[in-house]
């Protein structure tokens, strides 16, 4: 259940690193990490309880292997990748709808899928498709509109909605502007501003998004290997950096890679050596800092305070050998992850069951759909500091 990255993707950082350039803003807070106090925790020091919610199986309602997991406004939005369906489930993992109707060549439906979005303006759950289209339905896959981006970009691979018809799209990392956003306005079909980030170590994955919107700030944190996040000005694409992470000595810098003479071996180094953290997938606001980091082959969870600039480094897995799994989501202190039923007790502590918990899992089958588990954070044994509101 860790993120694992490909030879190829390594392929790709090479390029980045070759021709990135640091930005310097005195906006800019640097968050010093000692890469070395990696350690393993007991799973209650960081847990105070773990709830367990599971999705609705029935005949007519088997998911297999999941790609992505969208939680918002109390409902999961969960696609399926190898037949393409989306399914949602409230908050409780209740069956609601699935995409399987819509699913073909006709005017009204989808063949494709290169993302998802839920347009919070409008309540609409949109898709993104190979043929630069974005096909809009209601929460019960009811066709409401279609759209096809006018743009020289021969294909996006993210895209997140916006207000009064306008997105934010990230082309596609075999694009030549893959470093690049752009705002789009669908009803003047045009793009309306480009901006560029120069300093992305590694290109945009189709499965994540790096915006986040909370406390009415946008925030953007480039998926891959970067030292930066930002906050961004989605009227005109104004990205202010707000947060650097900070190893010392141990930054991956350009010129560490200078020394070799093609991107080849450049990746074969970075893929070999690994002797760099590399911060793989990070969320971020006023409060707090998380992040996947990946150093010496291990993948450690960093949780960070921006009050009092405390932070720990969870090696995975925690003690007693209790797996740490993906976690999709983080909100309002609680990490969520989504596994298969027989995978469950493998990264869970009992303890942090409550009675009904226990009772859900004693009535779990191992072909059942998978389970949505909350942990809930305990930020004050982890970072010594009143919990924020996050």
């Amino acid at each position: 259940m860790k993120p694992r990255l490909s030879k190829t993707l390594f392929y790709f950082i090479v390029f980045m690193l070759s021709s990135c350039s640091q930005p310097k803003s005195k906006d800019t807070d640097s968050i010093h990490i000692e890469i070395n106090k990696i350690k393993k925790y007991d799973i209650q020091e960081i847990f105070q309880k773990i709830e367990i919610i599971p999705l609705e199986t029935s005949k007519n309602i088997l998911l297999g292997k999941l790609n992505r997991i969208i939680h918002i406004k109390n409902k999961y939005y969960i696609y399926v990748e190898h037949n393409m369906t989306i399914t949602i489930f409230d908050n409780a993992g209740r069956f609601i709808s699935n995409s399987s109707n819509v699913i073909g060549s006709g005017p009204k439906e989808y063949f494709t899928m290169i993302s998802l979005a839920y347009n919070d303006s409008t309540g609409n759950i949109e898709i993104l498709t190979a043929k630069k289209q974005i096909i809009k339905y209601d929460i019960h896959f009811n066709y409401k509109e279609k759209i096809t981006i006018k743009s020289p970009i021969f294909l996006y691979h993210n895209f997140y909605p916006l207000n009064n018809g306008r997105y934010l799209l990230f082309p596609s990392c075999f694009s030549k502007e893959y470093n690049q956003i752009h705002l789009y306005d669908s009803k003047k079909k045009t793009i309306l501003k480009k901006t560029t980030v120069d300093h992305i170590y590694s290109k945009f994955t189709k499965t994540d998004m790096p915006i986040r919107f909370e406390n009415n700030k946008y925030y953007f944190s480039p998926i891959g290997t970067t030292y930066y996040g930002y906050e961004i000005n989605v009227e005109d694409l104004t990205l202010t950096p707000i947060l650097k992470f900070d190893f010392g000595k141990s930054n991956i810098s350009t010129s560490t890679l200078d020394q070799y003479t093609s991107d080849r071996e450049k990746a074969d180094f970075l893929f070999g050596q690994l002797s760099y953290p590399i911060p793989l997938k990070s969320t971020f606001n006023d409060s707090i800092i998380l992040s996947e980091v990946r150093y010496r082959k291990k993948y450690a969870t960093l949780v960070f305070n921006k009050q009092n600039n405390n932070y720990i480094l969870i090696d995975a897995p925690f003690k007693n050998n209790i797996k740490k799994p993906h976690y999709f989501m983080f909100d309002k202190n609680v990490f969520y992850a989504c596994i298969q039923p027989y995978y469950i007790k493998e990264c869970i502590d009992m303890k942090l069951l409550d009675k009904k918990g226990l009772a859900i899992l004693k009535n779990l089958k191992d072909d059942d759909n998978p389970v949505i588990l909350k942990f809930h954070l305990n930020f004050q044994n982890v970072t010594k500091s009143n919990e924020p509101e996050f």
